[in-house]
């Protein structure tokens, strides 16, 4: 039997309840050459349960427990790697889409071979439905221009990583994420950079992709205090992933005054995308001041 077109992939872990509601969005979608893959990363709430009732309904979705928990990025990874269809994308247990997003984003990929991501118009809110937030997919040419490039990158939305990409170059590039970098935190931009920066990206605002998200800030509202995050992961995490826009330039950009053009702009896209430079300087000197104080107190007399 032929895989189907499009495989979905469901990673969860304990989210039962906004399962049943990810999975009716799923069934009920308009394309119906789909496979849908749950990954249940060992749940230890009525996950199995909600899972097995949507297998033993309908043949198009599948079930697999993972033996223990493995941690999201490896159940991400499991998921696309148990994939055989042409077509992929993950969908997170709290967000939905319009009825028709598939099918669009897979006529719009069909249309255009020499794409390999397809994404939609992007809205926001809360789960209560509060606080909507609109993005537009950028206007761009076909060109993998500076403007484009740019444009694509720091307009681009952390949500284009549950739109619809070609499983093989997903794959290729996941692989490299995992290996390279393995870290959940900016993991999805990431993974998107090549296919903004080669513009290999087709936008249908067509249809749109509602991203539920458990907080989001009120207009005008100051931001939430951040966590005390570890200098050294901060400082581990730009590094990795700097080596690997490092290496992706390398490979895209001859010139060396392209080159260093495109490096002040991924330098800028660092910031954005991982942790702001001024943040981390902030913390080291946070860290140096109080290692100082610390030493005064310990001198003698």
């Amino acid at each position: 039997m032929a895989p189907a077109a499009i495989t979905i992939g469901v990673p969860v872990f304990n989210e039962a309840e906004y399962l049943a509601g990810a999975l009716e969005a799923l069934r009920t979608q308009s394309c119906q050459d789909i496979e849908i893959l749950i990954y249940d990363n060992a749940s230890t709430d009525a996950t199995p349960q909600i899972a097995a009732s949507f297998v033993a309904r309908d043949p198009r979705f599948h079930y697999v427990r993972q033996a223990e928990n493995k941690g999201p990025l490896p159940n991400f990874y499991d998921v696309l790697r148990a994939a055989k269809s042409p077509y992929f994308m993950w969908r997170a247990c709290d967000d939905r889409a319009d009825v028709d997003l598939i099918e669009r984003l897979y006529r719009a990929l069909d249309a255009n071979p020499h794409k390999d991501l397809a994404v939609a118009r992007i809205v926001s809110r809360d789960l209560d439905g509060r606080f909507p937030r609109v993005y537009e997919c950028p206007a761009v040419g076909e060109k993998a221009s500076f403007g484009s490039r740019r444009r694509l990158l720091f307009e681009s939305h952390q949500s284009w990583y549950y739109c619809l990409f070609r499983r093989e170059p997903l794959l290729q590039r996941t692989h490299t994420v995992m290996s390279r970098y393995g870290h959940g935190w900016a993991v999805d931009h990431l993974t998107l950079f090549p296919f903004l920066f080669d513009n290999r990206v087709v936008c249908v605002p067509e249809t749109t992709f509602h991203q539920l998200m458990k907080r989001v800030r009120p207009p005008g509202a100051s931001r939430h205090p951040r966590a005390n995050l570890d200098l050294a992961l901060m400082e581990a995490l730009r590094k990795r992933f700097w080596a690997v826009l490092a290496d992706d330039l390398a490979e895209r950009v001859r010139s060396p005054l392209a080159r260093w053009a495109y490096s002040w702009l991924l330098w800028f896209y660092l910031g954005k995308r991982v942790y702001r430079f001024r943040m981390v300087l902030r913390r080291r000197l946070m860290r140096d001041l109080l290692r100082r104080s610390e030493a005064i107190e310990a001198t003698p007399g």
